[in-house]
């Protein structure tokens, strides 16, 4: 809570600070009056005696945080006290004098719906696979003479997986999004492979052996707001040969004259965030793959050739729970492309639902757990990494004590003693 002079004034707000405020109580308010503020709202009442009595409050809020071990615990002014002990869950998350727990196996998030109810964003997994891919060789003897090739082993499938377990397309909530994060995958592998396929041949095949997406992080809050954290894979095959062909004498195969087959694959990932709004991709890397099997290109280790980065974003609004962003820039543009993934590749920006910068963000991938709930004018309660910080005009302090929770959302509670007590 703050004082500023209120420059202008309408029906029912002032403008103050170079804002238009709501006007809160009744008393009236004139051009060049100093009046409080929270940044929101401007406060004052007249009371019955006639005198200005200004309504101020400057008090936190408390705020409920949840411990892996159980432990209810309450932020408020700085520290964190320690409540009632009760069973361990995955995850929990409150809103108003609602709280819900989730132990739901690969939960990546919990909300509290309209009516109270938990709501749980699962791990969901899709996958289009074109069969097995290995070499093939036969020798047709006499004239026909001897033909290698690449084989598959079964026909196109479509998988489909809920919290690591395989199920129906029906019990799939996100499946259109995911189809369209391989989509969009599978393209970018097949234009990596053109760029590096010979040119000139005379006979060559095209394939996509599997192609795939899944959710790696996020949350959700309705139909109309939630965020999901994607990851994409898929690779391309390239092969050329004289008198190229397909047969089909019990295996799906390829084949070309013996010497003369040549193959190629490129294996493609893509990071994307998916919102009500659509998709956007972040960024992503490839490398040319000769297990012919998809390895989701770790950063610590490298198979063959090594990895190749893509930029896809210079800057970009990572959209998080309660309207709160955090804002991904790239910050080294004189990186080799081998350096994707270094440190100090991106830069990452905490910012308030208004846009306002809150803090800087330390080491942030983009699907990680971050939370934001507003304390005071330029105060905040931030969580991250499980650590739990106060940040003031920009800085932050790691409050003490073992913070590693499993709160969802960071919101003020007002029944915060039968919080306290587990009631």
């Amino acid at each position: 809570m703050h004082r500023a002079r209120v420059t202008a004034v309408g029906n029912t707000k002032a403008q103050a600070g170079g804002k238009w405020l709501n006007i809160i109580g009744n008393k009236a308010i004139a051009a060049g009056d100093f009046v409080w503020t929270d940044g929101r709202c401007v406060y004052g009442n007249i009371s019955e005696g006639g005198a200005a009595a200004p309504v101020i409050n400057t008090s936190e809020p408390y705020v409920p945080i949840f411990m892996k071990d159980g432990t209810h615990c309450l932020y408020h002014k700085g520290n964190l006290k320690t409540g009632w002990r009760d069973a361990r869950h995955e995850l929990m998350a409150s809103h108003g004098s609602e709280v819900v727990f989730s132990d739901a196996y690969r939960v990546l998030d919990v909300s509290v719906g309209t009516s109270g109810e938990v709501q749980e964003l699962k791990y969901e997994r899709y996958s289009h696979r074109n069969g097995a891919l290995g070499y093939w060789f036969k020798d047709y003897g006499g004239s026909i003479g001897a033909k290698l090739g690449i084989y598959f082993e079964w026909e196109p499938q479509e998988h489909y997986w809920l919290a690591e377990t395989e199920t129906a397309f029906e019990q799939m909530k996100y499946v259109q999004v995911l189809q369209e994060g391989a989509k969009q995958t599978a393209e970018r592998a097949l234009l990596e492979l053109e760029k590096q396929a010979p040119s000139g041949e005379g006979e060559s095949m095209t394939v996509l052996p599997e192609k795939e997406c899944r959710i790696t992080g996020g949350w959700y809050e309705s139909e109309q707001d939630y965020c999901l954290f994607l990851e994409g894979n898929a690779q391309a095959l390239y092969m050329s040969g004289r008198n190229l062909g397909i047969y089909d004498d019990r295996e799906r195969c390829w084949q070309a004259d013996f010497g003369t087959l040549y193959s190629l694959a490129v294996e493609y990932l893509l990071e994307m965030v998916a919102t009500p709004k659509g998709i956007t991709v972040l960024r992503g890397r490839h490398n040319n793959n000769g297990s012919w099997r998809l390895t989701y290109l770790p950063l610590d280790e490298e198979y063959g050739d090594p990895y190749h980065f893509v930029d896809s974003i210079k800057s970009t609004d990572l959209r998080l729970p309660d309207g709160f962003k955090v804002n991904m820039s790239r910050s080294n543009r004189e990186r080799i492309e081998y350096m994707g993934y270094e440190s100090d590749s991106y830069s990452y920006e905490l910012k308030s639902p208004q846009g306002q910068k809150i803090c800087d963000v330390d080491g942030y991938e983009p699907g990680q757990r971050m939370l934001a709930c507003k304390l005071r004018p330029r105060t905040w309660l931030v969580a991250f990494d499980g650590k739990l910080y106060r940040v003031k005009n920009g800085e932050k302090e790691l409050i003490e004590g073992d913070c590693y929770h499993c709160s969802t959302r960071l919101r003020p509670i007002k029944n915060y003693a039968k919080w306290m007590k587990g009631e």
